[in-house]
C-alpha cells in the first residue's frame, strides 16, 4: 500500500502495490492523483478511503477505482472494475472496466 490512515495533500500516488488498497487505504485525500497502483484483493486504487477534488486513473484489481469510498467532485477513469460499494457526487466517472472486459489474473 502506498499510503495508509492518513490525510493527503496535493500529492501523486503511483505505482504501489498491496493487499487491499493498493495506493490508498482508510486516508483523505485533497487534490491528489492516484494512478496505476494494483491490490491483490480489493480497492486497486484504494480501500475505504474519502476523495476530494481528485484524479483517479489506471488502477487494477477487484474494485479497481476504489472499494467502500467517498469521491466528491473527482474524476475516476479507465480503472479496472470500476467502483465497488462507493459514494460518488458531483463527480465524472467514465471508461472504467467491467468484469466482463477485464481479467485480472492476466488471461485475455
Amino acid at each position: 500500500m502506498g499510503v495508509g490512515l492518513c490525510t493527503v495533500y496535493n500529492s501523486t500516488i503511483s505505482g504501489n502495490i498491496g493487499g487491499y488498497g493498493g495506493g490508498a487505504g482508510g486516508c483523505t485525500l485533497y487534490n491528489s492523483i492516484l494512478i496505476n497502483n494494483q491490490a491483490n484483493y480489493d480497492g486497486g486504487g484504494a480501500n475505504s478511503c474519502t476523495f476530494f477534488n481528485c484524479f483517479i486513473a489506471n488502477n487494477t484489481g477487484m474494485g479497481g477505482g476504489g472499494m467502500y469510498c467517498a469521491f466528491y467532485n473527482c474524476t475516476i477513469t479507465d480503472n479496472s472494475m470500476g467502483l465497488i460499494g462507493c459514494t460518488v457526487r458531483n463527480s465524472i466517472s467514465w471508461g472504467n472496466h467491467t468484469s466482463d472486459d477485464f481479467d485480472m489474473f492476466g488471461g485475455s
